[in-house]
């Protein structure tokens, strides 16, 4: 017995050590050598999150067993150091790595105010759940991340990148945040001195600390840090959000599955866009955070309508907001369900005064929607359904592969004929099949057993969940407003809802095979672990290629090695305030991702475009036509324009009058100085 109580309590500690070793493996791996400040960076940040994590668990949840575990604390550390940081990097003038001693300073202090007011602990004994967890998780992390890590690779005169063409963007963002100080000199990625929108940004904020102190290029901080974690800490929510209602056992194979089980697309039922769960989890890392918050937002929320405290509900809707600043499309899908969970699940309330309660807080929560559509910032949010025939036609007619499903849905659609309620309930249908794949039949089960065992509030999660996915892509209108891609409202917001099911059903049915029992037998426990183990195979098999979009046919990122040279020459010898420019207004974040360097102006086609960008790039157009050596010297310097590259087959009139500005030549790519 003495044995097993010592094996209990080194089990966490062991585990912590572990997710310090592989973060640092992820980011060692990805930059091709030992970095011993690297090291201690991620050394740091686990210390963080073990802190605030701790104190956090202590003072909200108590000192109970229901949230004991490893990979909770490390979800509520990370996610509060995050956001700590991010505040902290917004309001003080002093620059990451200042910033970032601040928040150790901040964590250090709550968690030793809060262990001195406790007189009890939160016990970090387990039965080796908190181990296996952290052990297959890790491995399977760095799996999946096999194609990014390295993350380029150069084949003689080609640099090949295995992931989306998005990657420049985050990779720019992480380049830029990584030289700021404070939101004073923050500025939006387009255009150099406009001003920045940052409720985007707090993913980005480790990955940056990590390039700043190191001097990484952005293209290993992002690879080895921001799309890794964020699978790792997808990964502990499933867990978390399992754990207190079905138990530590099903949490762990739930927490797994997302990292375990293949989603829809991979499990043949052929739409990238609505079923690629893992895909889009790699393309856009920071919809791993913002699935991560909102499940730690419904943690809260449940523990709420299970004891009744308030104070659990405002910690429910901090996460909320929490979500927001990591992930809008997430935050925008758990926004009404979570402002209308402790309507809908606590207190005893007759059906009528549930029904009036749930029906005005509707009401105040679409109010303030319309009264958000007054801003330019905040995209169109129209519940009309004109964007169901763009978004159907985008998903089953481009996206899906052809096949049985898709022969079908559009026969359907071509009966449906002008019937919008036909149609939508016909599209409806396809996205529940293509979008959760054998999940959404496995989850009917859980519900019907769950009905009797659990409470409203478990039983109809997923059903909750489902139905606001359903609705915002079928009834959404298309964002005309360009602050992204069109259906962007009506598409991202699948990751959440397959993340949700899946926790559900695999733990559900995982609860249902150990018999409701708290701990199941030896027998049970080891024939879960070797089911786990052999589903590594999964991300084995499927890892190749998964950050490309195969249903597209569109394969990895190919640029030419003379093209990374440059940009890794203007990150090395350029300083972090300078202003670049690319003759063609580097259309695509290559240079600014590459380089972590700010352009004076990037032509998105007016995607989020800022206030003034169209004049800037109007200017530069005409720039390039001149062929007086003194009129482009002045116009750089004039709008602080340090260096200027040229590309192959682009006209530049004066490239060939100036070689005395010029530094960098390759092939035909060249960087004049100003």
């Amino acid at each position: 017995m003495q044995v097993e109580e010592r094996l209990n309590r080194m089990y966490a500690p062991i585990a912590w050590l572990w997710f310090a070793v592989a973060m640092a493996c992820y980011f060692c791996k990805a930059s091709g050598s030992v970095s011993v400040i690297g090291i201690l960076v991620i050394a740091s940040m686990l210390v963080t999150f073990f802190l605030l994590g701790g104190a956090f668990v202590r003072i909200a949840l108590g000192s109970g067993q229901r949230f004991s575990g490893v990979p909770v604390r490390l979800l509520i550390g990370a996610l509060l150091s995050n956001i700590v940081f991010y505040l902290v990097a917004l309001l003080l003038p002093f620059g990451l790595p200042i910033d970032w001693l601040v928040v150790m300073g901040i964590a250090l202090t709550v968690s030793l105010a809060v262990k001195r007011k406790s007189s009890t602990d939160v016990s970090e004994r387990s039965d080796g759940t908190d181990l296996i967890f952290a052990l297959v998780s890790t491995v399977a992390v760095m799996i999946w991340c096999l194609d990014i890590l390295p993350p380029i690779k150069m084949t003689g005169s080609v640099a090949i990148l295995k992931t989306w063409m998005d990657v420049y963007y985050h990779m720019g963002e992480i380049g830029s945040l990584a030289n700021s100080t404070g939101v004073a000199n923050m500025h939006d990625l387009q255009m150099a001195g406009a001003q920045v929108h940052p409720y985007h940004l707090a993913s980005y904020y480790f990955p940056a600390l990590i390039q700043r102190l190191t001097g990484v290029p952005t293209w290993v901080a992002y690879a080895g840090v921001l799309v890794p974690f964020g699978l790792l800490l997808t990964a502990c929510a499933a867990f978390s959000l399992a754990l207190p209602v079905f138990g530590r056992w099903p949490a762990l194979v739930a927490g797994l599955s997302v990292l375990l089980i293949p989603d829809a697309y991979h499990q043949g039922f052929g739409n990238q866009l609505v079923g690629g769960y893992q895909w889009m989890q790699q393309i856009g890392p920071a919809g791993t955070y913002g699935v991560a918050s909102a499940a730690t937002a419904f943690l809260f929320l449940f523990e709420a309508s299970r004891t009744g405290r308030l104070a659990l509900v405002a910690i429910g809707y901090f996460f909320v907001i929490v979500t927001l600043l990591f992930k809008a499309q997430i935050f925008v899908a758990i926004a009404l369900p979570a402002f209308l969970f402790p309507a809908l699940f606590m207190g005893h309330l007759s059906w009528k005064r549930r029904t009036g309660l749930v029906l005005s807080l509707a009401a105040v929560f679409l109010a303030v929607v319309g009264v958000s559509q007054s801003s330019p910032n905040v995209p169109v949010m129209r519940l009309d359904g004109s964007g169901l025939k763009f978004y159907s036609s985008l998903v089953m007619i481009i996206s899906q592969n052809d096949g049985i499903i898709k022969s079908l849905s559009l026969a359907a659609m071509s009966a449906a004929k002008d019937s919008w309620i036909l149609r939508a309930s016909i599209f409806a249908l396809v996205l529940v099949v293509t979008t959760f794949g054998f999940v959404a039949p496995l989850c009917l089960f859980v519900f019907f057993r769950t009905r009797k065992t659990h409470s409203a509030a478990v039983t109809l999660f997923p059903a909750l969940v489902t139905a606001v996915y359903i609705v915002m892509s079928t009834c959404l209108s298309a964002d005309t407003k360009r602050l992204g891609t069109p259906e962007e409202l009506l598409n991202r917001p699948f990751v959440w809802a397959y993340f949700a099911l899946l926790v559900w059903t695999v733990a559900g049915i995982c609860q249902w095979l150990c018999r409701d029992n708290t701990r199941p037998s030896p027998r049970a426990r080891y024939s879960l672990i070797v089911l786990i183990l052999c589903l590594l195979a999964v991300p084995i098999q499927l890892h190749s290629g998964v950050a490309t979009f195969k249903a597209w046919d569109v394969g990895p990122q190919e640029l030419p090695v003379c093209q990374v040279k440059a940009a890794n020459f203007l990150r090395t010898e350029s300083k972090p305030r300078d202003v670049i420019q690319d003759s063609l207004n580097d259309r695509h974040f290559i240079l600014t991702g590459l380089s972590g360097r700010q352009l004076f102006a990037i032509d998105s086609s007016g995607v989020r475009a800022p206030t003034g960008v169209d004049t800037r790039i109007a200017s530069l157009k005409m720039v390039k036509n001149l062929r007086s050596p003194s009129q482009v010297d002045a116009f750089m310097k004039e709008n602080g324009i340090i260096f200027y590259v040229t590309n192959p087959d682009d006209s530049v009139a004066w490239k060939y009058l100036m070689d005395d500005h010029k530094v960098f030549q390759c092939d035909q790519y060249s960087i004049y100085r100003f």
